[in-house]
């Protein structure tokens, strides 16, 4: 059986004029109103820090940062150094061993 087979088509068809039959009724979706989000604001509800353990949570957080930040830029320049250096050996495996081989059965 060619095409989709198993009733697939068919069922697609009459998905689409069901479709086209709910979209000529007036009002079935719902207006864009429905839709806007609410003006209201959820307001959050944050345990109050000193200032002091404020101060050393933003250096915390700022040497988290840094960190992961440092480790991201090490882990880059490593791959692309391992990147480099087997596209070297690559071309080198290809000129001295395969390109003569491939070469010789033209």
């Amino acid at each position: 059986m060619f095409g989709g087979g198993a009733g697939h088509i068919a069922d697609m068809i009459a998905r689409i004029k069901a479709n086209r039959e709910l979209l000529k009724k007036r009002g079935y979706y719902k207006t864009m109103s429905t839709y806007k989000l609410s003006k209201k604001k959820t307001a959050l509800r944050l345990k109050h820090v000193a200032p002091q353990n404020r101060k050393k949570m933003k250096k915390e957080i700022a040497q988290y940062v840094s960190d992961n930040r440092n480790k991201l830029i090490l882990t880059m320049v490593i791959a692309i150094i391992i990147f480099v250096c087997l596209s070297i050996l690559l071309y080198y495996f290809w000129k001295v061993y395969l390109a003569d081989y491939f070469f010789y059965l033209l």
